[in-house]
């Protein structure tokens, strides 16, 4: 009787071994394993993906400009936001083609702006023009200036009056560019006597972009004439306006 027990149970137990190989074939674990690997190729793709949907900035600073919203479709190199250093400021300054022969790198630049009337930043010179363009009627070459901006307040976009100093010319006596005026292959001005103009010839030193040193012809106190619509006469009766 226990022996054909015995039988019995290794009949079932070999059956059930037959069973189980049934069940899973070789074919099966092959397909098996293929998924799995599709299964963590398909799981590293969506990682790669979600990793470069996040957007890091190459430095540090601050966004002052972003140019999309939550929700928005971009493309491959659109433009989504603006960062910089903003305690120091690239400003670039226009320089007319005669002034540019007297900028060098290194020069003091003075920067103002008139949303902040009284308030002056300064930096230097980092780049000279390497050409000239036309910009309206004028020829000029684009200086690069740097400027400091600790607290922040001069913004990127912004249009600003630039000084650059070349020289400093100590107890000068200046008058606006626009009154030098050249006749005959001399420099001069329309100076008011009287109620009329008279031609004086005047030797110029350094100049700004708007203002010029003139060392002899005039004196101070001296009324000149500003640019007209028209040329000007000698001896031209005139109505002088404070």
């Amino acid at each position: 009787m226990a022996r054909d027990r015995l039988k019995q149970a290794e009949a079932a137990i070999e059956a059930l071994d037959r069973k189980r190989a049934s069940l899973v074939v070789e074919s099966d674990i092959a397909v098996a394993k293929a998924r799995a690997r599709d299964a963590q190729i398909a799981l590293d793709a969506a990682r790669r993906r979600l990793e470069q949907s996040t957007i890091r900035s190459p430095i540090s600073g601050t966004v002052y400009s972003l140019s999309v919203r939550v929700g928005a479709f971009v493309s491959p190199g659109d433009e989504l936001a603006r960062i910089g250093k903003l305690d120091k400021m690239r400003v670039e300054i226009y320089v007319d083609e005669p002034e540019l022969g007297r900028v060098r790198v290194g020069l003091p630049v003075s920067i103002t702006w008139d949303a902040r009337p009284g308030q002056t930043w300064t930096g230097k010179v980092e780049r000279v023009p390497t050409e000239v363009v036309t910009l309206g009627t004028r020829q000029v070459g684009t200086v690069i200036a740097v400027v400091d901006n600790a607290n922040g307040e001069l913004l990127p976009g912004t249009n600003v009056n630039a000084a650059i100093r070349s020289h400093v010319v100590e107890n000068a006596l200046i008058i606006p560019k626009e009154a030098l005026r050249r006749r005959e292959q001399e420099n001069g001005v329309f100076v008011l006597q009287d109620g009329r103009v008279q031609w004086r010839p005047v030797e110029i030193g350094a100049s700004s972009v708007t203002e010029v040193q003139v060392m002899a012809g005039l004196g101070e106190g001296d009324r000149v004439a500003l640019a007209t619509e028209r040329p000007l006469q000698e001896g031209e009766p005139v109505n002088p306006v404070s």
